[in-house]
């Protein structure tokens, strides 16, 4: 019961522009019409639309991920190469506005950015031996 009573509250902070009481226990068609991006299916929760858009890189390339606006979310190193290095860019080209440039990868896992970009998302990989890495983003 607790649970229910945090999960309600956390999701009033993040999907609703309504007030919901502290401690307000909602069943599922309740908590349905209050959030966004929220439904209910047969008394069961679900949240739609709220996942992140993947691409996995293998090469040493420039890759464009992304035109417009968006968030870059996760960088996750899969395999590290050998001296492979990542640059990340807020365009649409090889060039502009840096993100974050990783050299000397030791580390496998993810490197979580959340930050907004407007411009576009652009991944340039190089090195000796390609790794593989993962971009997640909206």
């Amino acid at each position: 019961m607790k649970l229910l009573k945090i999960c309600s509250f956390l999701f009033a902070l993040l999907f609703s522009s309504q007030v919901i009481a502290q401690g307000a226990v909602l069943r599922g068609e309740e908590a349905a019409g209050v959030y966004k991006n929220l439904s209910s299916v047969n008394g069961v929760l679900q949240m739609s639309g709220s996942g992140y858009s993947f691409n996995n890189i293998k090469t040493s390339t420039t890759t464009v991920i992304k035109s417009g606006a968006g968030q870059l979310h996760c960088l996750t190193i899969n395999n590290i190469g050998t001296t492979w290095v990542i640059t990340i860019f807020d365009n649409i080209v090889a060039s502009g506005t840096t993100i974050a440039t990783t050299t000397a990868l030791t580390i496998l896992g993810a490197y979580c950015f959340d930050i907004a970009f407007t411009t576009g998302l652009t991944i340039v990989t190089s090195g000796v031996t390609a790794g593989d890495i993962t971009i997640s983003y909206r």
